[in-house]
């Protein structure tokens, strides 16, 4: 019985400390420079096939973008012991620097690179690993690897020295088509308090603690089929990520094609009359949509 009541003291305690403690802001909320998303248009490649890669970004009000870097590598190491994303290479050739167009867009052809980065090898004298002969005979077919992941890096600078870091993987193919083409998810419609909305659109103000009602439907037939390992067939499930630079979400991340959260209006700073929000869709296989911002005019409570 003594022990119980021990026990009892110690959950007791903890409860008591965790409730005192302090209370973290969601990843959902932007206060500093963020990468949102990177999207690949296509986010899986044909033998030879080019891709387009814009960077979505925050930005404080109040800070400027000093400068945008985007490299290449045709082979990273990364693992779960190694989750740097580092290149299997260092010399220049196996990281070029790519330039974004005007619009900000990275439009650049793998295999293209990949062949410049082993031709420098080459020159230097390193060897590349050969295909090992099949154990089992020459009558036998061997089972090649249908696609690599090769990797692009996107660094964004803000006024204030601070940066971010985010790269994006896409699935290279070694043949002209591929058996499970993968396309970016579709977003057919997004609603505020049953109001049909459009990015950049500026809504009515909202007052502290005041809920929005936020709808966003997903185009099913964008759901594109997937293959295992073990070579069972799947359909994707989209994954929704709301952000927002002041207020919070009930709930900042959901699955499936038709989804409700609601926004509300709290807690506010008396600097914060406005929230930005953004939404992200994810497929799973390497496909993403961003919609945003909307915002929302807001009147904090006065002290």
């Amino acid at each position: 019985m003594v022990m119980s009541r021990r026990i009892l003291l110690a959950i007791l305690l903890v409860a008591a400390l965790w409730g005192c403690g302090e209370k973290f802001d969601p990843a959902s909320l932007l206060q500093n420079t963020r990468v949102i998303a990177i999207v690949a248009e296509p986010p899986k490649l044909t033998l030879g096939e080019s891709v387009s890669l814009r960077a979505y970004s925050y930005i404080p009000p109040d800070l400027t973008v000093a400068s945008e870097t985007w490299s290449f590598c045709p082979v990273h190491l990364s693992s779960f012991t190694n989750p740097a994303f580092s290149c299997f290479s260092d010399i220049p050739e196996c990281n070029p620097v790519l330039e974004p167009n005007e619009d900000g867009v990275v439009v650049a052809n793998p295999l293209t690179l990949a062949l410049a980065c082993f031709e420098a090898l080459g020159a230097q004298g390193v060897e590349l690993p050969e295909e090992q002969p099949n154990d089992e005979g020459e009558g036998e077919d061997e089972e090649k690897e249908e696609s690599i992941e090769v990797l692009f890096r996107y660094r964004i600078e803000d006024s204030s020295g601070f940066s971010r870091d985010a790269v994006m993987r896409v699935e290279q193919h070694f043949e002209p088509e591929i058996t499970h083409p993968n396309s970016n998810p579709v977003i057919k419609e997004v609603r505020f308090d049953d109001v049909i909305v459009s990015e950049g659109d500026v809504l009515e103000l909202r007052k502290e603690k005041d809920t929005v009602a936020v709808e966003i439907e997903l185009d099913e037939a964008s759901r594109d089929l997937y293959m295992t390992a073990s070579g069972e067939e799947y359909k994707e499930d989209f994954d929704v990520n709301w952000f927002s630079t002041a207020g919070r979400f009930e709930d900042d991340e959901a699955i499936g094609v038709d989804i409700s959260v609601t926004f509300k209006a709290d807690p506010l700073e008396l600097d914060e009359t406005e929230a930005q929000i953004w939404a992200v869709v994810r497929d799973g296989q390497g496909g993403q949509t961003v919609f945003g911002p909307v915002t929302i005019p807001l009147e904090p409570a006065a002290e």
